[in-house]
């Protein structure tokens, strides 16, 4: 079995990029090996073991985190917890002065705690503190805020492809 070579390095390859290669390498360089039965059902087993000693009890994600998506230019959502048996989510999102969320129905409820900031939806105002649930089925006008907002969703998991 031949092997291509490798290309010629440059010497612009940033060190991701060499890592990459080296491992690649290494990949070619080990033969490929069947465990024993026994000895795979035992590895298995132990790792099934330490996926349930790990503790699940609590999650905490901090503010500083990473993790904000922009989906507009002034509108970013944080998936904070995906609750697979409930078929639902939580996001925190940010919307920055003067933006616009247009239009949408909803096919799950979706409930809604303005955090920071104002949110005017129609010609209803939220403010810290207020708590807002669209039904199944209901038609939401446009979301728009002054002074920008952050507030916090839970809603299906299906509810919003853009979400």
């Amino acid at each position: 079995m031949s092997r291509r070579p490798d290309p010629p390095d440059d010497g612009e390859r940033d060190d991701a990029t060499l890592e990459a290669r080296a491992f690649a390498a290494l990949a070619r360089a080990v033969p490929t090996a069947t465990p024993p039965v026994a000895l795979r059902e035992r590895v298995l087993a132990r790792v099934r073991e330490e996926a349930e000693r790990a503790p699940r009890d609590f999650m905490t994600l901090r503010a500083d985190t990473r993790g904000w998506v922009r989906l507009t230019p002034r509108l970013e959502i944080r998936e904070l917890f995906v609750d697979e048996a409930a078929g639902t989510r939580s996001l925190l999102a940010r919307l920055a002065p003067g933006g616009e969320i247009p239009s949408h129905g909803h096919g799950v409820a979706e409930e809604c705690l303005v955090l920071e900031g104002d949110l005017r939806i129609g010609d209803l105002t939220l403010a810290p503190g207020d708590y807002h649930l669209a039904h199944v089925g209901a038609q939401h006008p446009s979301i728009t805020t002054h002074g920008g907002a952050v507030f916090y969703l839970r809603l299906g998991l299906h509810a919003h492809e853009g979400f």
